[in-house]
């Protein structure tokens, strides 16, 4: 049995396969409409579309099992604090524990690398623990995080350079 869902699916896929060949076979016929219907419609059209910086989104595969866990994007030398945030994660009153916690400090927002961040370490892991808990995605980047976990110089986290646990 064909659900309404699946069948309005099909419906708009036809149609919109229908109009694409319309406008394929009529723009093939002409260099002439082609160019006034991309000077005119497409190249507009384009213009209004807002460019993101960056999507940090990468979404579930459909023909994947469900993922049980989320990983940490490794951004250069960084696996040793990667395995110790999944460590943490792991220990589930540790992490339950560590989202309750409020520390009552307010966001301590800085600009880097054209990012703006919280810089309060215990914010970020909070929000690195979330992410493993909650997100659909495959990984996580823990780049807001190494940027609040600072060397000991004070400066952000090195992710290119080997650090041993």
């Amino acid at each position: 049995m064909v659900s309404k869902s699946n069948k309005s699916s099909s419906t708009q896929s036809q149609s919109r396969e229908s109009a694409y060949k319309l406008l394929n076979s009529l723009i093939m016929k002409s260099p002439l409409l082609m160019d006034k219907f991309l000077k005119n419609q497409l190249i507009p059209l384009m213009n209004l579309i807002k460019k993101p910086k960056g999507w940090n989104y990468t979404p579930p595969n459909t023909t994947d099992q469900k993922q049980k866990f989320v990983g940490l994007k490794n951004l250069g030398c960084i696996c040793y604090m990667n395995s110790m945030m999944q460590q943490f994660y792991m220990i589930p009153a540790f992490r339950y524990n560590l989202l309750c916690v409020e520390d009552g400090i307010p966001e301590d927002i800085k600009e880097y690398k054209g990012e703006k961040i919280d810089d309060n370490m215990l914010h970020q892991m909070q929000k690195l623990i979330a992410h493993l808990e909650l997100s659909q995605r495959m990984d996580y980047n823990p780049m807001e995080f190494c940027f609040a976990f600072k060397e000991f110089d004070g400066s952000p986290t090195i992710t290119s350079e080997q650090k041993d646990a």
